[in-house]
This record gives C-alpha cells, structure tokens and sequence, in this order.
C-alpha cells in the first residue's frame, strides 16, 4: 500500500513541476515565435523595396517617354545608393548588414536615400538630361 502511495506522490509531484515549469516558459516561447514572424516580415519588407525600385527603373528603361509613380514603404534600416549605372542596396537584417548591388544599361542620376523614418512615401522614375532620377518623397 505503501508503494502505491508513493507513486502517487512523485507522479503528482512531477505533474506539478511540469505546470510550473510551462507557466514560467510558454511566455517566452511565444515571444520566440513572434519575433520570428516579424522578421521574416522585414525581410519581405526590404525584398519589397528592392523589387519596386527595379521595377521603376525597367519601366523607364522600356518607355523612356514616361513617368513612373507607385506608394511603397520604406522600411527601417534600409539605405539606397544610386551610382552611374548602379543600384547599391544596403539594409541591417538580424543583426549582420546585407547588401544588393543590381547594374543597369543605362546611366542613372547619383543620389542617396537613406535613414528615412519607416513609412510610405511616394517612388517616382523618369527620365531627366538622359539620365534616369529617381525621387522618394
């Protein structure tokens, strides 16, 4: 009887120690899992960035008569160089700095966007003195 007893107290005892332990790390875990949401969401972000900026830049490449305009978002840490025929992106992702370089055929206006407050902003491509230029306002 004894024995049975005893059993019964390290089962209930181990039950108890699991319930605390998981109070103690499920809010943790779920801290864990959101963070990882959200910086797979910031990736997309700048990946987004990215995309629309060379989007703007063919499509004025391709109608070289017209305007290029689109609402994008600019994410937090993200800086853009834009060189002769170059489109240098740079942006901070999980700690380590990444960078995008993409080359063009044809000359783009020099200038630099960078430490923006994260927000939408108007994107505009066109064509000025034969060079592309580009406007983030």
């Amino acid at each position: 009887m004894t024995n049975l007893i005893e059993k019964a107290l390290i089962i209930g005892f181990g039950i108890l120690i699991t319930t605390v332990f998981l109070s103690f790390s499920l809010p943790y875990i779920e801290q864990i899992i959101d963070y990882s949401s959200t910086t797979d969401d910031d990736l997309n972000d700048y990946l987004k960035l990215i995309n629309d900026v060379d989007k703007g830049i063919f499509y004025i490449i391709e109608n070289p008569n017209s305007s290029y305009r689109k609402e994008i978002y600019y994410p937090d840490n993200m800086n853009i160089t834009i060189e002769n025929k170059y489109a240098n992106f740079q942006y901070i992702f999980q700690g380590k700095i990444s960078e995008i370089t993409l080359k063009y055929n044809n000359s783009l206006k020099s200038c630099y966007f960078g430490d923006l407050i994260p927000d939408f902003y108007l994107y505009e491509v066109y064509f000025d003195s034969n060079l592309i230029k580009l406007e983030i306002t």
